[in-house]
């Protein structure tokens, strides 16, 4: 008898090669996923480690569904939400899920990998990547296409489905999308700049205590301009609206809670203040809650001398003011368990110690450095 080409005396003789067959097979099987999984290893371990790699691992470590809020967008969140004064203040857990100057596409991306986690009963998403996504910064480039800004809101992602479908969807150019795929590829000459630190990264995932906040300790003089009462609007780019409304529609199909957000800066122009306003409604017509908290200074207590580390940011002052007007704007809106007396929850006590002494650490580098 044959099949396949082999041929088998009887029953019996077929049953051994058969098995012998489903073995190889399975040998096979088992060492292409020994590959694939050392390529994955290896593309984490060979990954640069800066503040955005940090916050996206430490998201990755952050224990299963315990989470509150989770803060999505660019430099606007890891450098004003304090997520550990909030919770000492009201007890509530939040992560800053971001990276500096996040691409406006890549958001509802960032939405559903931070889900593969956590379960927050709010999403916090800055607003500020839709006003300026579609500004030119150099001839045929914007800022939602620059290589940089990509290169920092993917890379840092797991290895995933969704991953592979924000390369598809954000990337334009087709010829580089195999370094973002297999992210190796542009790495791979970082083998002689491995360093113990590089192995603690090798796995994508490592606790960070300040829950994604980076400490600013300068300071810079801005000129306070207050648009607050200008109620005109100003449309967005038809490819920013399009993108905006593609996230509230996600949002909408998976249910979810968000409050949109503009955190305070100085306004250069009322042209920008209509744009908040253009942005806020259509915001509010998809039935999201919006905030421009550029219309808050006061309530805020921003000092536009001591607050800012430059024009777009505040430094760990403002931070600290924005922090404490936020965290009570959402702790009086929005049904939050107070955890702090949760044994679960003991290491956001001894993760608010640390944070503290930075925290004490920087703003007394301003003030001294305010005195001279």
């Amino acid at each position: 008898m044959k099949l396949f080409g082999y041929s088998f005396g009887d029953s019996g003789e077929l049953r051994v090669n058969m098995g012998k067959s489903i073995k190889s097979i399975m040998r096979v099987f088992i060492f292409l996923v020994i590959i694939c999984l050392l390529i994955v290893w290896l593309s984490y371990l060979l990954r640069p480690i800066d503040v955005y790699r940090t916050v996206i691992s430490g998201y990755y470590a952050e224990p299963k569904d315990t989470l509150d809020a989770v803060y999505i967008g660019g430099s606007v969140c890891f450098k004003y939400w304090m997520p550990l004064t909030a919770w000492n203040e009201y007890g509530y857990t939040s992560y800053n899920f971001s990276t500096d100057a996040l691409p406006p596409q890549l958001i509802k991306y960032y939405v559903t990998e931070a889900l593969k986690t956590q379960s927050p009963r709010l999403f916090i998403i800055d607003v500020r990547p839709f006003e300026f996504g579609d500004v030119k910064i150099a001839k045929d480039l914007t800022y939602m296409y620059r290589e940089a800004a990509l290169r920092r809101g993917i890379d840092s992602f797991n290895y995933s489905l969704n991953r592979a479908d924000m390369i598809k969807n954000c990337v334009p150019d087709e010829q580089l999308k195999l370094e973002y795929y297999f992210d190796i590829i542009k790495y791979h000459a970082n083998f002689d700049q491995l360093s113990a630190e590089s192995f603690r990264y090798s796995f994508n995932k490592r606790k960070n205590y300040t829950k994604g906040y980076t400490v600013l300790a300068e300071r810079a003089d801005v000129v306070k301009n207050d648009f607050s009462d200008i109620s005109e609007l100003k449309p967005i780019t038809p490819n920013m609206e399009g993108l905006l409304i593609d996230l509230t529609d996600h949002l909408e199909r998976l249910d979810i809670k968000a409050l949109f957000i503009v955190a305070p800066y100085p306004v250069y122009e009322e042209n920008e203040q209509k744009v908040h306003n253009y942005m806020g409604e259509i915001i509010t017509e998809r039935g999201f809650d919006f905030l421009d908290c550029n219309k808050c200074y006061d309530d805020i207590g921003l000092d536009f001398e001591t607050d800012f580390y430059d024009n777009n940011h505040v430094n760990v002052l403002g931070a600290l003011k924005y922090t404490q007007f936020l965290s009570g704007y959402l702790h009086d809106r929005y049904e939050f368990e107070d955890k702090r007396n949760d044994p679960a929850y003991a290491s956001w006590h001894e993760d608010y110690r640390l944070f503290s002494k930075d925290i004490d650490k920087a703003a007394g580098e301003i003030v001294f450095a305010r005195a001279d």
